[in-house]
């Protein structure tokens, strides 16, 4: 049994969403939750890595939605 080819669209609306789970997962926990990371010598600079285990898991889940997002978005362009 094939498998059913994706449509255009649906690429596009899946790609966006995963863009969008993205930025949840790895960019708001580092603005709205800095407890869970660990500072640089330089406060104004940011962090440098996670803290804790919340910390990791934001960063890990947002990293592998990174992946499937340019995944997706390389097979939306094509």
């Amino acid at each position: 049994m094939a498998a059913k080819k994706l449509s255009h669209r649906t690429l596009g609306v899946t790609t966006l969403v995963t863009g969008m789970v993205t930025f949840w997962l790895l960019v708001l926990p580092y603005m709205l939750f800095p407890q869970f990371y660990i500072p640089k010598a330089n406060g104004g600079i940011g962090y440098t890595a996670p803290a804790t285990i919340e910390g990791w898991v934001f960063m890990i889940a947002g990293l592998a939605m990174l992946l499937v997002t340019v995944i997706l978005a390389k097979l939306y362009r094509n």
